[in-house]
């Protein structure tokens, strides 16, 4: 933890760690215990290598191989080996944005071990981005967010509001972009180590969808009232759909999985009345039978719940606008 390459108070094993000891016959295999600790017994008088296969998301503070000379026989040979955890940034946006436009790209910054971190991004010729802190984590662009600073990626696990950090990368899309040009925007965050010259590297590879300038869009989220249920449980879902374009979108039609282990609750908002449709600042209640003319429809054989804003009359999500399909399910 503190990065100084030697074990110390409060710096625990590491459990699950290849180590390998070079032997006349061949290279001997060990796991790490619980606890950290490797031992091999072999007969002494033969120089000897150690060496140890960092395991994938850590990074070494010490070398990777040791080398041994010939030990006499009872000889103790102690060798450790200090690792951290890296930084992780997650995960890989596909988004679209119209030419002349933006895209808003969020992603979560997680901390494995103190040091300063810095964010890039590699963009197409002509492009630009600025960095955000998304300091209510609804990965949108809204007032409460502020421009990112340095002190807001000065990473430490242990430290809360420092080891996880949710940021947003809004790029601008030049006009001159043709639509239907597809480009990779590649973040990289890099961290020195608390203490070290050491730095971590970790990266993602975004990609943006470029639209027509007068074209719609149509973003979805789905949230869910608890972060943890048990059967018997009614859980409420709430599908939000909006437009961030610059022109209506017709003809939306919301598909969404029903797991087998749930059952869509009906008359969850009074007779008849099995699902909500929030649009225009009013409320429609809606039916699960597939065989009436509502919007909604449960169809059992592909358990899925369907809604076809436009079936009974014409539905427009003009530019700015969103609306939200609620419903409740019982957990088996």
């Amino acid at each position: 933890k503190d990065h100084d390459g030697l074990p110390g108070p409060g710096e625990d094993g590491w459990g699950g760690v290849t180590v390998m000891l070079s032997d006349p016959g061949g290279w001997i295999t060990a796991v790490t215990g619980a606890d950290g600790g490797y031992l091999f017994e072999v007969p002494g008088g033969v120089p000897r290598q150690v060496v140890e296969l960092t395991p994938s998301g850590m990074i070494s503070l010490s070398p990777d191989t040791v080398a041994l000379g010939a030990a006499s026989a009872g000889d103790t040979l102690r060798v450790d080996f200090a690792d951290v955890l890296g930084p992780s940034i997650a995960p890989e946006c596909d988004m679209s944005a119209p030419s002349g436009g933006f895209a808003d790209l969020p992603h979560t910054v997680t901390a494995g071990t103190p040091g300063q971190a810095v964010l890039g991004a590699l963009l197409p010729a002509g492009w630009g981005e600025v960095f955000y802190r998304d300091n209510n984590g609804d990965g949108l662009l809204d007032g409460g967010d502020t421009r990112l600073t340095s002190a807001d990626l000065d990473l430490d696990p242990d430290v809360p509001g420092r080891d996880v950090v949710q940021v947003i990368v809004r790029v601008f899309v030049p006009p001159q972009v043709p639509a239907g040009t597809v480009e990779s925007v590649t973040l990289t965050l890099e961290q020195t180590l608390s203490g070290t010259s050491v730095v971590a590297s970790v990266s993602v590879v975004d990609r943006v969808l470029v639209i027509a300038k007068a074209s719609g869009m149509l973003r979805l989220t789905k949230d869910v009232d608890l972060q943890a249920a048990h059967p018997g449980d009614v859980i409420t879902y709430t599908i939000t759909f909006a437009n961030p374009g610059v022109e209506g979108v017709y003809e939306i039609e919301i598909i969404d999985p029903v797991s087998e282990a749930v059952d869509l609750v009906t008359d969850a908002f009074g007779p008849g009345q099995d699902i909500a449709w929030i649009r225009d600042g009013s409320t429609i209640y809606l039916t699960a039978d597939p065989t009436d003319a509502d919007e909604a429809m449960l169809e059992m054989p592909d358990r899925r719940l369907r809604v076809i804003l436009s079936r009974q009359s014409p539905f427009i999500l003009e530019s700015g606008a969103e609306g939200s399909i609620i419903y409740m399910v019982r957990i088996r």
